[in-house]
């Protein structure tokens, strides 16, 4: 038997929910934080596509015309790799963007199922 009286538990109950709503709103901002952040991470990775598809046409235009220049070559070979980087870092904050819309999923159950508790 429960020495809690039906009060304390609705107090605790209500503190319990109101702790899940902020958390909640927390992680729904940091949502919509990321969901920014990736349209600014997709709009930098389709750039950053454009300017791989210009070296990688550029440097078969060099080597069509037989006038390679292996100091040019290696440079763009370094961008290509830094471009590489850069969209595996766009991977990475979609994969983020996924597990902050999983939690806040998780959590706005947790407060239904509260409120529907009561």
């Amino acid at each position: 038997v429960s020495t809690q009286s039906t009060g304390d538990l609705k107090r605790e109950h209500s503190e319990q929910v109101a702790l899940l709503n902020s958390k909640l709103s927390s992680l729904r901002q940091d949502l919509d934080t990321a969901h920014r952040n990736l349209h600014l991470l997709k709009d930098s990775e389709n750039s950053l596509q454009d300017l791989l598809e210009e070296m990688s046409g550029l440097r078969s235009e060099l080597e069509r015309l037989g006038g390679e220049n292996a100091s040019l070559c290696q440079t763009i070979t370094e961008l290509e790799t830094r471009v590489e980087k850069e969209r595996g870092e766009v991977a990475r904050g979609e994969e983020e963007r996924i597990k902050l819309e999983r939690t806040t999923e998780e959590l706005k159950i947790q407060c239904d199922d509260l409120t529907q508790d009561r």
